[in-house]
């Protein structure tokens, strides 16, 4: 982190200058507060001399006045480095630099001491660091004390070693063992280099100056340049331990470059434009820059607004002023070529613009005749008043600036029709008011047009063409259709012909709600605005026509608060009116009171109790009595009498889950609903019919059966069970047949808990687990039954299943008996023929079952 901050302090220094106001606030509260969140002592200290120094010079640059009070321990680690002997060369240099900022109390033996010890490191210096850190020591000392003779003798010789670590493109080497270069290696040269100009004792070898010149200039020639100008220096080596990002480079070549520029005696004569683009990169990354130092001072050409209104007259002003925002020198600024932005033809002006003193800007007084709503970019040009400024500013060329001039667009001409196909006529047409309110309410067929037209003029008068403009159409059923409008000259027309987008609108009769939107950037009453409604009469969509996609669903109806869940329970009993409950009240105990009297005006005492057996005897059975005629009022008042129970009826199939049948029942009848209609196999007296007869009359049930079933049920002649066989099996029985199974069924009524109990112990009903007052019914020893119907099934189909064409005679099949149901073998075949798992063929030998294929 040290390291990183020292380039940060270093771009401070060398960046910054005093500003009063200005465009740019390079330094504001925000980074002093960085600052001091960053730079946060522990225990009254920084970790090293080097974070230290660094966190009290970035104070000192960004005028912080509240630091941390560091000076006792900062000022002791100064002096006990400086008095050691085993001090390396780095803790040596930045304890001078923080002694150079606290203005520590040392003693001039401990300089003379120092001063010694780094002429001696000069003579056995092996790689760039330890020359930087020698001779940063001697510059610091040269600054700190007056008593120390710090001049080089020998300043060729350690310039010559200094510079035999160059490279031909201007980049540094740490160390001669070490073959790779960097720019950060040339910034801590020419650092360097510059300590050595400046502690000769005489004047350097004036070819080593013009050679160290060019190799700035070939460093220079290698920056790294952004498409808007900005420049910066980078590094190609990427070493994990070494590399030095673009921040770190940039700002040691400048700390070089400027200090060797403050110690050479003619200028660097460096590239103008590269300086600015230096400039404007450390400004990009919010660090206060300057390029005073190397130079030129480079000045920054700005607008305090780049969107204009054209209908408001808003004027263009430019201000022009350096880096941190200082003064210019006295200047000119011309307006000197319009572009239209997507186009590359230009409009020569050569405007000059008036200079406003109060607020240090430049204005345009009036805009060019072809300038209109729209984007355009203007390209500006500096012109110093006093051409000697060109030697210590730079201006960069030619600034082109992106402009917005916006303006409310009037709408024309609005109007909305309805068109007859064929001849083109105008059918209904409606004025509009854009924007504004409309309601327009239209009505079409397939075979008539629906046209819509405005004109946009721009304040100028001149026809605008928007970035946006769009009709929507939307079913009521959500489906929505978006149509271009398209613009001829001046006019916006669109015509859309139903009858070349029945497909489209996917044959969707009703009414479509429309809305128009117009709208660009630079158009300050752009709108979404609705229309009305037409009403569209579609033909029908033919068979193979495309359907209309799903509409997305709402996440709000999916994921939202849901409706509140209402616990329905069983509504209350209708109780009396509140008059007749407190009559009936009075009513019952009329009679107590009545008692009471009674007692009273008899005298009753009952202090004189009989002693007699006899006598008491008597006495208190009669007490006994009123006391049970009492207590037979309490139960009455507080207790229910009865327990009713209704035992609600449906003739749905959903409701009664049934098992019943009789096997002997002659009256009992199996059904079976297949796809689309119902097998019933009569259990009836067959021996009047063949079996081509009864599939006949089965047949012809088949489609009537449902009607049928429906109205004995309505009129409670049969009643329907649905049977635990695992298949959508169902019986059906006469109701009276059932209800001969218990004299209690057939009483009808409210039953009452006795009678259910008696229902249940005989297998009639069974209890509901979901509810307890809620009962299935049910018929005694079924199981039997419908074990023997599942297992005959079974075994029919497994005997056709294992013939060769899986088929057999009906009349040999007949007489075949099935070992593991009770039912006869016609019964099974009627089930299976009627659900389908079997089929007849009629053949000249007669019947023939067969097994259906899947």
């Amino acid at each position: 982190m040290a390291r990183n901050l020292g380039f940060l302090v270093v771009a401070l220094l060398v960046l910054a200058s005093s500003c009063e106001s200005a465009i740019f606030s390079p330094v504001s509260d925000s980074h002093r507060s960085a600052a001091l969140e960053l730079f946060s002592p522990i225990d009254g200290s920084f970790g090293s001399l080097e974070e230290t120094y660094e966190a009290l010079k970035t104070f000192e640059v960004l005028g912080i006045e509240k630091k941390p009070d560091i000076r006792t321990s900062a000022c002791a680690s100064v002096a006990d480095t400086l008095q050691s002997t085993s001090s390396a060369l780095k803790d040596l240099f930045h304890a001078l630099r923080v002694n150079g900022i606290l203005k520590c109390d040392l003693k001039n033996e401990a300089f003379r001491g120092i001063e010694s010890r780094l002429k001696d490191s000069l003579n056995s210096a092996s790689s760039l660091l330890d020359f930087y850190y020698s001779i940063g020591g001697l510059m610091l000392v040269k600054d700190q004390t007056s008593v120390v003779d710090v001049h080089l003798g020998d300043a060729d010789k350690i310039f010559r070693s200094i510079k035999a670590l160059s490279q031909s493109d201007g980049r540094w080497r740490l160390s001669s063992n070490n073959p790779e270069s960097s720019n950060d290696a040339a910034g801590i040269a020419l650092e360097t280099l510059a300590g050595v100009i400046s502690l000769a004792s005489s004047e350097i070898d004036h070819s080593l100056i013009a050679t160290l010149k060019n190799d700035i200039a070939k460093l220079f020639d290698g920056i790294e340049r952004y498409d808007d100008g900005t420049c910066y220096f980078d590094e190609k080596l990427v070493d994990a331990r070494g590399h030095h990002g673009p921040l770190s480079a940039s700002a040691s070549v400048v700390r070089g470059i400027t200090a060797f520029a403050a110690v050479a005696s003619e200028s660097l004569n460096l590239p103008g434009d590269k300086i600015l683009g230096l400039a404007r990169f450390f400004l990009g990354i919010g660090i206060p820059g300057s390029a005073k130092d190397l130079g030129s001072v480079p000045l920054i050409l700005s607008l305090p607004a780049t969107v204009l209104s054209v209908t408001k007259k808003d004027q263009l002003k430019v201000r022009v002023s350096t880096v941190l925002g200082s003064s210019a020198p006295p200047l000119s600024v011309k307006l000197m070529q319009i572009f239209i932005s997507g186009s590359k033809d230009a409009s020569i002006i050569d405007q000059k613009l008036k200079f406003d003193p109060d607020n240090s800007v430049h204005v345009l007084e009036k805009l060019p005749p072809n300038v209109n709503v729209g984007n355009y970019i203007f390209s500006f040009e500096v012109v110093f008043d006093d051409p000697e400024h060109k030697k210590n500013y730079v201006t960069g060329g030619r600034t082109k600036v992106p402009i917005h001039f916006t303006g409310i667009i009037k709408i024309d001409s609005a109007e909305i029709a309805v068109l007859d196909s064929d001849l083109g006529s105008i059918e209904t047409q409606k004025k509009l008011e854009l924007p504004g309110e409309n309601a327009v309410a239209l009505s079409a067929n397939h075979l008539q047009k629906l046209r819509l037209s405005f004109q946009l003029i721009t304040p100028a008068g001149q026809a605008f063409k928007p970035h946006q403009a769009f009709l929507k159409l939307r079913h009521e059923s959500a489906v929505e259709h978006i149509f271009v409008v398209g613009n001829s000259g001046k006019k916006f027309e669109i015509i859309l012909d139903f009858l070349g987008l029945v497909e489209k609108f996917y044959y969707l009769s009703g009414r479509y709600e429309i809305q128009l939107t117009v709208g660009d950037s630079v158009m300050e009453n752009s709108f979404l605005q609705p229309l009305g409604h037409i009403e569209l009469d579609l033909p029908d969509a033919p068979e193979k026509a495309a359907r209309p996609p799903p509409q997305p669903v709402d996440p709000y109806t999916r994921y939202g608060p849901k409706a509140e869940i209402t616990h329905i329970f069983r509504a209350p009993e209708k109780r009396p009116p509140r008059e007749l409950s407190l009559a009936f009240l009075g009513l019952v105990l009329l009679p107590f009171f009545g008692f009471l009297a009674g007692l009273v005006h008899l005298r009753a005492n009952l202090k004189i109790w009989p002693k007699s057996t006899v006598p008491a005897t008597f006495a208190g059975l009669f007490h006994l009595g009123i006391a049970a005629v009492l207590l037979l009022y309490a139960f009455f008042w507080f207790k229910t009498p009865d327990t009713e129970l209704t035992v609600g009826r449906s003739l749905g199939m959903d409701i009664l889950v049934l098992s019943i049948a009789k096997q002997a029942d002659k009256n009992f009848v199996l059904c079976q609903p297949t796809s689309s209609f119902v097998f019933i196999a009569l259990h009836i007296a067959e021996e009047n019919f063949t079996f081509s007869d009864t599939l006949m009359a089965l047949r012809m049930m088949r489609a009537q059966f449902p009607h049928i079933e429906k109205s004995l049920r309505r009129d409670k002649v049969l009643r329907m069970f649905k049977l635990n066989t695992g298949q959508d099996d169902h019986a059906i029985m006469f109701t009276d047949d059932y209800l001969n199974q218990c004299s209690l069924l057939s009483l009808g009524g409210k039953v009452k808990d006795e009678q259910i109990s008696q229902l249940i112990n005989a297998g009639l009903l069974i209890r509901q687990l979901i509810d307890e007052n809620m009962y299935w019914f049910s018929i005694p020893n079924i199981g039997s039954v419908l074990k023997g119907l599942s297992q005959g099934r079974k075994e029919l189909l497994s005997f056709l299943s294992r013939r060769k064409y899986k088929e057999m005679m009906m009349a040999t099949l007949e007489k075949k008996r099935l070992r593991l149901s009770p039912l006869d073998m016609r019964f099974h075949l009627r089930d299976l023929i009627g659900s389908g798992h079997l089929k007849t063929v009629q053949t000249p030998s007669g019947l023939i079952v067969r097994v259906a294929k899947d």
